[in-house]
């Protein structure tokens, strides 16, 4: 198997062309097409805006840390208190929490791999973006393979755990 560091985004867009359905986060019963996303943190999806509303109590505190944890990931200007480094650190930092802030929104509020997988799927791809950054930050590997491999995305587990034990 060749592993092509394109093949995870291609991967992300299959699955999610894939009849892949949605579930609300709120009551858990699958979403009519299209699904209603959640505007801010654009995670989690309702199948009508009176869960949305109900469910408003409980998804605001996770709302509100990852729309700051993206807002946080928007380009810093540099100036000459800080420089590259202090800036890359900063980001990887910041981009780590919010893949593991969605992964654990995804944990504790679905009951269900296949229920909560649109959400565990935004989580794979905030930690695939933190390898593309940094491919031996603590924990990014080991976080891709478990959740691509509880997604059911075997053939990109497989070829990524190959490409990690030879060539990393």
């Amino acid at each position: 198997l060749i592993f092509e560091m394109s093949s995870f985004e291609e991967l992300f867009i299959n699955s999610n062309n894939n009849n892949t359905n949605e579930y609300c986060i709120h009551c858990r019963v699958e979403c009519p097409k299209p699904a209603l996303r959640c505007g801010r943190c654009k995670v989690v999806h309702y199948c009508s805006r009176e869960c949305q509303k109900e469910d408003f109590k409980m998804h605001k505190s996770w709302c509100k840390q990852i729309d700051k944890l993206r807002k946080n990931n928007e380009p810093i200007q540099q100036n000459e208190d800080n420089d590259n480094k202090e800036i890359m650190t900063r980001t990887k930092e910041n981009q780590y929490q919010l893949a593991h802030v969605i992964l654990e929104l995804a944990y504790r509020c679905t009951d269900t791999i296949d229920r909560g997988k649109s959400i565990y799927d935004c989580a794979l791809m905030e930690f695939w973006k933190l390898f593309q950054m940094d491919s031996c930050y603590i924990g990014v590997c080991e976080s891709i393979v478990l959740l691509s491999s509880m997604l059911e995305y075997d053939d990109f587990s497989i070829s990524f755990i190959y490409y990690m034990l030879n060539y990393h």
